[in-house]
């Protein structure tokens, strides 16, 4: 489980196409972003991809993220963790 997470507070640079940006393991500590990425608080970062079992909103907290897989890791190696794809499409 993982996401990437851009610093939208760098502006695009000439030698980057893009924003800063990392990968990082969930859940993930905002410290780790922040050291990282030179952030401050989390209104600068912007999730730009992830790598998940559940889908993810525009506007989705990283402590809503964290919660959820802390859930999902609780939950593997049960029958329910390998019916998450069928639960999830009902």
């Amino acid at each position: 489980m993982r996401i990437y997470i851009l610093n939208t507070t760098r502006f695009y640079h000439e030698d980057f196409e893009e924003y800063p940006g990392a990968w990082f393991s969930c859940p993930v500590d905002f410290e780790e972003i922040r050291e990282r990425l030179g952030v401050q608080s989390e209104e600068e970062i912007e999730i730009e991809d992830y790598e998940l079992p559940f889908p993810l909103e525009g506007n989705t907290r990283l402590w809503e993220i964290n919660a959820l897989c802390r859930m999902i890791q609780e939950m593997q190696g049960t029958p329910l963790y390998y019916e998450m794809d069928v639960v999830q499409k009902r």
